[in-house]
């Protein structure tokens, strides 16, 4: 049963690194959709690269950063 608890805590370790990861990949994902809208990108342009729907880059352009 120890040996499952030790599994389990490395399974659960691992997945808040992968979530931490995820969580700072996508707030400079959202900083670069902001750029490229103030550089002059149109949201068809942005869609096509990062694959986002409308409302899904609309949430991304207006979710404030982490502080």
């Amino acid at each position: 049963m120890a040996e499952i608890f030790d599994e389990l805590g490395k399974a659960v370790a691992a997945l808040r690194g992968v979530t931490e990861q995820r969580e700072r990949l996508i707030g400079r994902r959202d900083e670069l959709i902001r750029a490229a809208l103030k550089g002059g990108a149109t949201w068809v342009q942005i869609q096509h690269v990062t694959g986002l729907s409308p409302r899904g880059l609309s949430l991304a352009i207006n979710r404030l950063p982490k502080e």
